[in-house]
């Protein structure tokens, strides 16, 4: 797969359209999504809930049997509005007097030179690029049916053409089902269909695609799966991708294709990650990992996973093509004038017809509105002129620049601005610090113009409750911000100014709340848990008696954050008491984000119990989050079942009831297995290999590798790096088994199997699991020089030595911070005579990995004994201790 960041594509675009001369045909079009309409009209997903709630009240609740997006979106369509009639009223009600979205008001925009291109083409049902154009005055096509195809002339430059695939929303015929969609997307040879015209374009102009998720099966993946099978395009489809993973659900014939390259953001994250740790959270020792295979569970990372919206790519290219602000934001009652001029009709006396709605009189009024402005400005002593180059940067969407020259308008001219030029001021800062929203400086500094043009207004009118809104929202996100950019400290103090100037403002208490347990969770990074601790206090304690959900969510979650540090801290029994309020105060919520603060509770309540060895009583609580939430609906609290029933299976293996934990893994299969949301299939996936582990630690090992074998079959090919990742990790167990079971050249070719299923991916879930194959394999292969070794046959044993640092240094270079590899080098280098090495690669090891690495490379040591290991022993003993507050990792 080919990616590349947004930077390099916008830069790439704009140098093939500069290359186009004169009337020429521009080298791209745009296919977009719902991306580009979201917020103003819900996504996919969220449709698909209100579908299935609505079924659900009619008593239909039969889960889709295909996997793919467009036909679970299909179903549950069909479920809740089986008549045809009624789906495209629904359609209608849902769009029509929505506001137009920012992002169809930048794709406008773009479209009005025509110097990237004049065409479009979406599934989208709505009009909001429509009535943008009409908005900035720009007469167009447009074609949303295959029975206006013909209006469409592709090959013309000078007029600005719309698509829309499936039909708009004002017509009964629009497309929504799976059959209706394929329906639209055939071919034919005797009439001009949907299919033919996209044939067409893409022979001669290549796709921007954006906020588009490529359903399979649409005429618009068919018509592209034909073009790049036939040969390619002739320039790059760039793919511009909300998150990074978009990509990978994406069909493999578009995915692997040479001329499609993925422009995703910028950094990756280890959001949604599972990440292997052993029961009691420690890291797995490599070398001895097969006989703990049983004890393993998974956390999820916490960290936030970037994203591109479909407005940030269309920012950038405005930016980068430096067009100008549309003419109706420039001059806009120049722009009506003559739009009034060269509309509608004028008098014409020689044939004796009047203007009988009088327009030469409408636009004299408008002239003369034009110049008493003018005449204003003239003496407004240029305060206001001050703003409009702020204005025209941010209509550009030059969010650094509009920083920048606020940032250059002295204090003593803002204090001469009036009221509507102030909030202005404020609302342009804001507006660029949120649409920067990349932890920089110039973030930083659009927030802190927010905050002191807020304290200008407020000096001057305190009593301005939106703008006091205002300047606190804006406190909070620079605290947010600056902790983004590990300045923990200097974001607490933010943090504490919100309290200082609005913490007894009524109408700010939700900011407070905000700001008191942001705080609390700063605190906690920076490991100073007792004074996090008194934050989640404080959310308590103020807002623990408020009627508005908002604010007892955020009570709830300052508890289970206070639960979770006292945990931290090995306060158990406080940690438990915690999690008991949380239950106390709302367990009869009804509202889905308390709700699932309740089941995180008592989650936590169970593996706290779990933690002082009261199995027993942690089996009970995770029964009562299957009573309270087994048939909840809702996608979160789904997810918490899932967790909960795993975590159950654990406490049971732990009080060697195995055959009951087999059963509610086998529950949680059941249950989720056929689930549509990844998180969910994930857990399932989890599940099997649970399931695998528990049979193998029975000594059921043929049914354990058969398991470990279903789960790559069901999730080794899914797009979901997620679950591919999971896939991964079941044929490593497999390899693991068969290790512990001595079939030693076994366990290697299914390691390799690894390897060859997976070694040129690409997602760093998946990689990370070539990399244990590629430690497994070096720890098999370092085992069988001992071996060697114990017999005398020094050069075969070198020799293999060899070959495994050769296998330890290619999974280093997939998990670099691998503690365990490191560990395993060091032995490694010891056994090869090379002492000096072996210190400092144990030393790497400890520091990373913490004491659990020592007692795992001792343990190491015990297997296949030799004469040496006592010295090795020794070695590993002698290295420092890592500092008291490092952190496993």
């Amino acid at each position: 797969m080919n990616f590349i960041n947004l930077k390099r594509a916008v830069t790439e675009i704009k140098q093939a359209c500069d290359g186009v001369k004169g009337s020429q045909r521009t080298p791209f079009f745009f296919i977009v999504g719902a991306g580009i309409s979201h917020p103003s009209v819900p996504l996919a997903p969220d449709l698909v809930k209100d579908f299935s709630k609505t079924a659900g009240d009619y008593g239909k609740t039969n889960e889709p049997q295909s996997k793919r997006d467009v036909d679970n979106y299909a179903h549950w369509f069909e479920q809740a509005h089986p008549q045809r009639i009624d789906r495209q009223q629904y359609l209608h009600d849902l769009i029509k007097d929505r506001p137009i979205s920012h992002a169809n008001l930048r794709l406008a925009h773009l479209l009005l030179t025509k110097r990237i291109t004049n065409l479009v083409v979406t599934p989208n049902f709505d009009d909001f690029l429509t009535r943008s154009l009409h908005l900035f005055g720009m007469q167009h096509v447009v074609c949303d049916h295959p029975n206006t195809v013909e209006r469409v002339d592709h090959e013309r430059q000078d007029t600005i053409q719309i698509v829309h695939v499936h039909g708009t929303y004002w017509f009964y015929d629009c497309c929504n089902l799976s059959g209706e969609i394929e329906g639209r997307a055939q071919s034919s040879s005797e009439t001009y269909t949907m299919g033919f015209l996209l044939d067409q374009i893409l022979y001669r102009r290549s796709p921007l695609v954006i906020g588009y998720s490529g359903w399979e099966g649409d005429v618009i993946m068919k018509a592209l799966e034909k073009r790049l099978k036939q040969g390619g395009l002739p320039r790059r489809i760039y793919w511009f991708c909300f998150r990074r993973e978009n990509a990978d659900w994406l069909p493999s014939w578009l995915r692997d294709h040479q001329d499609v390259y993925f422009v995703v953001p910028e950094q990756e994250s280890a959001s949604g990650v599972l990440e292997e740790t052993s029961q009691d959270g420690s890291p797995e020792s490599q070398m001895s990992q097969s006989s703990r295979i049983e004890g393993a569970t998974f956390v999820e990372a916490e960290a936030v996973e970037p994203t591109l919206s479909a407005q940030q790519v269309l920012d950038a290219l405005i930016e980068t093509f430096g067009l100008e602000p549309p003419a109706l934001t420039r001059d806009p009652l120049c722009f009506f004038a003559e739009q009034l001029r060269t509309s509608l009709p004028k008098a014409d006396t020689a044939n004796g017809e009047s203007d009988i709605y009088f327009i030469d009189s409408v636009i004299e009024r408008i002239q003369r509105a034009r110049d008493r402005e003018a005449e204003e400005n003239k003496r407004i002593e240029g305060t206001r002129l001050m703003l409009e180059p702020v204005r025209d940067a941010i209509r550009s969407s030059k969010y650094r620049d509009a920083i920048r020259l606020l940032s250059g308008i002295p204090s003593g001219d803002l204090r001469r601005f009036n009221d509507e030029q102030l909030r202005e001021a404020m609302d342009a800062a804001r507006t660029s610090a949120l649409r920067l929203s990349d932890n920089t400086e110039e973030e930083l500094r659009g927030y802190d113009l927010v905050i002191s043009i807020g304290f200008i207004f407020l000096d001057q009118k305190p009593d301005q409750s939106s703008v006091r809104k205002q300047v606190a929202q804006a406190l909070v996100d620079k605290g947010i911000t600056l902790g983004a950019m590990a300045r923990g400290n200097e974001a607490v103090t933010v943090f504490e100014e919100v309290v200082k100037h609005f913490g007894t403002d009524a109408e700010l208490r939700e900011q407070v709340a905000r700001a008191w347990h942001n705080k609390g969770n700063r605190l906690a990074t920076l490991n100073q848990s007792e004074e996090a601790i008194k934050a989640y206090d404080e959310v308590v304690n103020l807002f623990c008696d408020a009627d508005e959900p908002m604010l007892l969510n955020r009570v709830a979650k300052a508890l289970v954050s206070k639960g979770n540090r006292l945990g931290a801290l090995n306060r158990s029994d406080e940690a438990i008491a915690v999690y008991d309020e949380v239950v106390k105060r709302f367990g009869e919520a009804v509202e889905p984000a308390i709700c699932e603060k309740v089941a995180t509770a008592l989650r936590n309540k169970g593996n706290r119990l779990a933690a002082l060895n009261r199995n027993e009583d942690a089996v009970t609580v995770f029964d009562d989050v299957l009573k309270r939430f087994g048939d909840a609906r809702e996608p979160a609290l789904r997810v918490q079942v899932a967790i909960a029933l795993r975590d159950k299976g654990y406490r049971l293996r732990e009080l060697s009831r195995s055959e009951e934990a087999i059963a509610v893994f086998d529950e949680v299969i059941r249950r989720f297995g056929k689930a549509t949301e990844p998180a969910l299939r994930v857990h399932a996936a989890i599940a099997m290999r649970d399931k695998g582990s528990r049979l193998g630690a029975s000594d059921r090992s043929e049914e354990a590798i058969t398991v470990f074998d279903d789960v790559v079959k069901r999730f080794g090919e899914v797009p979901e790096p997620a679950l591919r990742a999971q896939a991964a990790m079941a044929l490593r167990d497999k390899g693991s088994l068969l290790s512990a079971l001595d079939r030693s050249e076994e366990a290697i070719t299914v390691f390799e199997d690894v390897i060859r299923h997976f070694g040129e991916a690409t997602e760093q879930a998946v990689r990370v699991q070539v990399g244990n194959a590629l430690s497994a394999i070096g720890i098999e292969i370092l085992r069988a020089a001992k071996r060697l070794l114990a017999t005398g046959d020094q050069r075969s044993a070198l020799s293999n030595l060899a070959k495994a640092r050769e296998k330890l240094e290619a999974a280093r270079e997939c998990k670099p911070n691998g503690a365990s590899i490191l560990g395993t080098l060091g032995y490694v280098a010891f056994l090869s005579g090379d002492e000096e090495e072996a210190r400092k690669l144990l030393t790497d090891a400890i520091r990373l990995g913490g004491e659990e690495i020592r007692q795992g490379e001792l343990a190491d040591a015990d297997i296949h004994p030799l004469p040496q290991d006592e010295a090795f022993k020794e070695l590993v003993r002698s290295i420092p201790a890592p500092p008291a507050d490092h952190t496993s990792q």
